[in-house]
């Protein structure tokens, strides 16, 4: 996707993907220029824009994750790229949860646990968060350890 100098990226993952080796954070250059996009100083910035173009911002922003951009630089980005006119910045991207009953997993026969919740994910096209509902209460080990 992106066509940048590797030496540039790499100074930036250092500065703005600290937790991670700025090799490990190459895998990833939208997740680095997104950083850089949402706590860059001006001059990274700058120097970030001027190596990538506007599409790449354009796309890093259309794709951004849930908490990945604070509300200020969300708005910023959005006036700066013309994506958006004065009072009208799209809202920021939410997680979605698709919520499933534990027993309605257990009734859910795809092999294991994880491959049931990754299934019902994908059916439902979100993450899934496991709720309890009517008292229901999920007891796992033999019955005299309840």
């Amino acid at each position: 996707m992106i066509g940048v100098d590797p030496e540039i990226m790499k100074l930036m993952a250092s500065k703005y993907s600290w937790w991670k080796s700025p090799d490990e954070a190459l895998a990833m250059p939208e997740r680095i220029i997104a950083q850089v996009m949402d706590r860059g100083d001006y001059g990274d910035v700058q120097r970030l824009a001027a190596a990538v173009g506007n599409d790449v911002l354009r796309d890093v922003l259309a794709r951004a994750q849930a908490g990945q951009f604070s509300a200020r630089s969300w708005a910023y980005w959005h006036y700066r790229l013309g994506l958006a006119k004065v009072d009208c910045v799209p809202p920021l991207p939410t997680r979605v949860f698709c919520d499933v009953e534990f027993q309605t997993l257990l009734g859910y026969s795809a092999g294991s646990a994880e491959a049931s919740v990754a299934a019902i994910a994908k059916s439902c096209g979100s993450r899934v968060r496991l709720v309890r509902r009517h008292g229901y209460r999920p007891s796992f080990g033999p019955p005299d350890a309840r």
